[in-house]
């Protein structure tokens, strides 16, 4: 083998050797490297799993917090109203439809009302999560396994739902259940206290989300994650799951591996490669715990390691690539090297021959090393040294063999010298091995020297690229930190509440814009003095204090005081903790709620005064059907010029039926429901009418009105039932506290004009006077002086915003023993000129009686006295009359007969009568078109906007008459 040869095969091995260990070596540290990268990513899915599992609990649980806040279910609750709750419970559904359970229960966990059934009264029991929540008053979210028999007394559908049937052999090493199929149910349970105004936890709210056979928590993650496989595992089954089988749906009820099983079991945490169904997964698994912090099920997370496979072959032909190419280099280097050692050895082993063939002109050719200006060089290349060497060895062998001739005669003296030039020429040669060497030696370290150099420059520059891409996405993470907080700060400063952040000794160490402008004070003071000192100016910290009882509990806390003026402040504690739930201070939001408890207590009083109004309405058509008899007959009875004495006593039945006839309406009139409107009205009438209202418990009382009102007092654009509502505040006011004063008084009321353009009003009572520090604080909301459950507190300061609203002034004057003056004033607003309705109405029905004569007239009503009635009075003026007790039957002589006038009643059984004209419409238009309604509630407004006819009950002989002219002058 020639000498070339071996040296780039040695060159080659002492390369290649040290390049294959390196790219093994890179290839096996990348790849541990990615799966150590995939897993971290496995774990962060994780983390997001366990956000999405809680994300409708949270939404939930905020839902359930307002809920348990709002006055109006704290009362249901304690009232146990099953129906309000259960409605409340149904609306909250609509906007929730994941929802699956919603009860509400008492201290005693029994329940008040539920929205899957109407069973109420059984013990609610949740694993001891009720008692849980009770005893700590705070809100609890929690998963449970709830049982097929509390499944089914919500819903069937739930205990279908959460019926799964296992499915076996799907995977080789699968955990063996022992339970065939499931059927209870794991469920995510919110649970919240109901907590009253005096601290007392009444009761709680339960919702809960069923997740068996429920595949929007899976599919949600898959959304966020495509490629993600998602399972939620009860006792090692699969009971919702976005991994699917051949078919396309999802392996519900099939089990998860034994491996996974036996982590689980022992309460660890998986993390690490699954094979499912013969493939590969980085998979991640963490249990689920219920109240009680037992193992119940599990949530796995995986991606499939086929996804990695792609970047770890890309990964290795990049290695192999630049092996190759480092191979191919060396190869070409190591060619020129070994060319530049051995042309000078084949040179002198080429001149060597030729010396022993006799030639002792052979000169080996060297490079030039003259220097500039034609001296000669001085170099430090062994080879070189050693051809300079050969050739005046070379060149002196010449010249002794020359001189051998004419020397001979001295061979015996130079045979000496000879032999000291062949020693001298072997030390030469040894000189020129050992040079060899040492020229290999430092060819190989050039080489590795090289090689090392090149890594450390391509290390740099991967190193350089990766510090710069670290310093580009620094910034950019800090342009956006630095965003994020400005928006953050504005967010907070444009809060109106105020919002204190407190350190864990009650130190203030930061407060919104709204907090500084209520209390401006100096931030030095701040940072030296607690919270009570400033606020409260106190040397301790307050007995009730929201921010304490969240420093003891690290819970949410929530209070309510009274304030300044009255006012109702809410203020709410909540906890701040760190990453490993340690508490590092608390944020407290203080918010004056006085209006919306206003709100409430005036939504309150709008509910009862509707139910009054409804019960109202059906109490006033049962007594105006048979008052309309009364007061008609007894007319009628009056007409025929009885003897006087029976005349005496059918006017004294007239006068009394009229009066209970007036006393219906003004009931209707103040119970019905009024858009605010203004009209022209007179306030005499106003007054009289509240009056009458109250006549009944003024004159039991014992209480004495005295009137005294301008008769020419002018009238006003105002809203007559919001003033009628002032009049009867303050007179029930008067009677109140004259009856508690001395069980009898005098209220006198009384009116006049002055001359600025205001109309005044005042009453005076006589009771026991108003104290002078209640004075300017009596039309404040809540303030009321009455006992526990007398009164809101809201009469007098709803009044004066009603005559604020009307431009007016509302004012009191007292003295202790002497009574209470309140005086109204009211500005004298007028209408735009217009014809009065009333007169045209009258003129129309004085033109309509000497044109009509004759007409033919239905009657329709389910009162046969009230047919008898109209009938008898309508035949009596010339009129045909046909009567009928039902829609039916009028139905069936309208289309036998032609007829000039429909009157009907609004409420029969069957058929009502707005369902009769309907029909009327399409069987004789024209009859349609002449209609006069009748009924004994107050659902006449809505007959007039229909543009019928109207003739309230009961009703007068009069005002029967009138009515039918109208309606026939129509016809002319």
């Amino acid at each position: 083998m020639r000498t070339s040869t071996k040296f780039i095969i040695a060159a080659l091995i002492i390369i290649l050797l040290p390049m294959i260990f390196l790219a093994v070596l890179s290839n096996s540290l990348i790849n541990k490297r990615m799966e150590r990268s995939a897993q971290e990513a496995i774990n962060d899915k994780l983390k997001s799993a366990w956000l999405q599992y809680y994300e409708r609990a949270n939404q939930m649980k905020m839902g359930l917090l307002q809920a348990a806040n709002s006055y109006g279910f704290i009362d249901a609750v304690k009232k146990k109203n099953t129906d309000y709750l259960r409605n409340q419970g149904i609306l909250w559904k609509k906007h929730r439809p994941y929802l699956d359970v919603w009860t509400v229960v008492d201290a005693d966990s029994r329940v008040i009302a539920r929205i899957n059934s109407n069973n109420t009264g059984d013990i609610y029991n949740i694993n001891g999560l009720i008692e849980k929540v009770v005893g700590a008053r705070t809100p609890v979210i929690s998963t449970e396994i709830v049982s097929k028999k509390f499944l089914l007394k919500e819903d069937k559908r739930l205990a279908d739902q959460a019926h799964i049937r296992v499915v076996k052999g799907v995977e080789k090493d699968e955990y063996n259940r022992r339970v065939r199929n499931e059927e209870n149910g794991m469920m995510v349970i919110v649970a919240v206290p109901v907590i009253d105004k005096s601290d007392r936890v009444i009761g709680a709210i339960v919702a809960g989300d069923l997740l068996n056979n429920d595949d929007y928590f899976p599919s949600a993650l898959e959304d966020r994650f495509p490629g993600l496989l998602t399972t939620i595992a009860h006792d090692g089954m699969r009971i919702a799951t976005n991994i699917k089988g051949k078919e396309g749906s999802p392996l519900i009820g099939t089990l998860i591996p034994q491996k996974v099983m036996d982590n689980i079991n022992m309460w660890r945490e998986y993390t690490g490669k699954t094979h499912l169904f013969d493939e590969a997964y980085f998979t991640a698994y963490q249990f689920i715990k219920n109240n009680k912090g037992e193992v119940i099920g599990s949530i796995f997370v995986g991606l499939p390691e086929k996804s990695f496979i792609g970047l770890k072959y890309e990964n290795l032909r990049t290695i192999l690539f630049a092996a190759f190419l480092g191979s191919a280099v060396a190869l070409v280097i190591a060619f020129i090297i070994t060319q530049k050692i051995t042309k000078p050895l084949k040179l002198l082993t080429a001149g060597i021959k030729e010396i022993e063939k006799g030639n002792l002109d052979i000169k080996i050719p060297i490079a030039d090393t003259r220097l500039p200006g034609g001296t000669e060089g001085k170099t430090e290349d062994e080879l070189t040294r050693l051809t300079l060497t050969f050739n005046d060895m070379v060149k002196a062998l010449k010249i002794q063999i020359e001189e051998t001739g004419l020397l001979l005669k001295s061979l015996g003296e130079k045979n000496k010298v000879l032999l000291e030039t062949n020693s001298e020429l072997q030390s030469s040669k040894e000189q020129l091995e050992v040079a060899y060497e040492e020229a290999q030696t430092q060819s190989e370290e050039l080489e590795s020297a090289n090689e090392e150099l090149r890594i450390l420059n391509e290390d740099l520059d991967k190193k350089t690229k990766e510090l710069l891409d670290v310093n580009k996405r620094l910034k950019m993470e800090e342009e956006t930190a630095s965003r994020t907080k400005n928006e953050l700060q504005s967010i907070f400063d444009g809060i109106q509440d105020n919002i204190i952040f407190f350190d864990l000794d009650y130190n203030i160490i930061k407060a919104n814009t709204a907090f500084f402008k209520k209390f401006p004070f100096d931030k030095k003071e701040l940072s030296i003095k607690k919270c009570y000192q400033l606020l409260q100016k106190r040397d301790t910290p307050c007995d009730v204090c929201a921010v304490r009882d969240t420093y003891n509990s690290k819970t949410i806390t929530f209070r309510e005081e009274r304030g300044g003026s009255d006012r109702i402040i809410q203020k709410i504690a909540f906890p701040v903790k760190n990453n490993s739930g340690a508490l590092t201070g608390v944020v407290e939001n203080i918010k004056d709620i006085t209006e919306q408890r206003i709100m409430e207590q005036q939504l309150i009083q709008a509910e009862k005064l509707t139910s009054l109004g409804e019960m109202l309405s059906g109490v006033a058509h049962e007594l105006n059907n048979p008052l309309t008899g009364i007061i008609g007959f007894s007319e009628l009875l009056l007409e025929k010029e009885p003897p006087s004495d029976i005349r005496n006593s059918l006017s004294k039945i007239n006068k009394e039926a009229l009066r209970c006839k007036k006393i219906v309406q003004n009931l209707l009139t103040f119970a019905r429901k009024h858009a605010p409107e203004r009209e022209f009205v007179n306030i005499n009438d106003i007054i009289q009418m509240a009056l009458e209202l109250r006549e009944y418990d003024l004159n039991v009382n014992n209480i004495k009105v005295v009137t005294s009102l301008d008769l020419n007092l002018p009238m006003t654009m105002a809203d007559s039932f919001q003033i009628q509502q002032v009049f009867l505040n303050i007179i029930n006011n008067a009677q109140h506290a004259m009856t508690e004063h001395e069980g009898k008084g005098m209220l006198n009321i009384s009116t006049y004009y002055k001359k600025e353009g205001v109309i005044a009003i005042k009453f005076s009572d006589t009771g026991p006077g108003i104290a002078p520090e209640n004075l300017n604080r009596l039309f404040d909301p809540f303030f009321t002086t009455k006992g526990v459950g007398m009164g809101t507190g809201l009469g007098l300061s709803v009044s004066y915003g009603m005559i604020k609203e009307h431009g007016g002034k509302i004012s009191v004057t007292s003295k202790l023993g002497e009574g209470a003056t309140f005086t109204i004033e009211l500005p004298v607003i007028l209408p735009e000129a217009e014809l009065s309705k009333e007169d045209a109405v009258k003129d129309k029905a004085e033109e309509a009686k000497k044109i009509i004569k004759k007409a033919n007239v239905i009657v329709v009503d389910d009162e046969p006295v009230i047919l008898e009635l109209v009938k008898e009075i309508l035949t009596k003026d010339g009129h045909s009359v046909d009567t009928a007790e039902n829609g039916k039957a009028a139905l069936k002589l309208i289309k036998e007969r032609q007829y000039d006038l429909l009157i009907s009643d609004v409420k029969m059984p069957d058929m009502s009568g707005i369902e009769l004209l309907n029909k009327v419409k399409k069987a004789d238009p024209e009859l349609a078109k002449r209609v006069i309604i009748t009924t004994g509630d107050s659902a006449g407004e809505d007959v007039v906007k229909k543009g019928f006819g109207y003739l309230p009950k009961p009703f007068t002989v009069e005002n029967l008459n009138k009515a039918v002219a109208e309606a026939l002058a129509e016809k002319h």
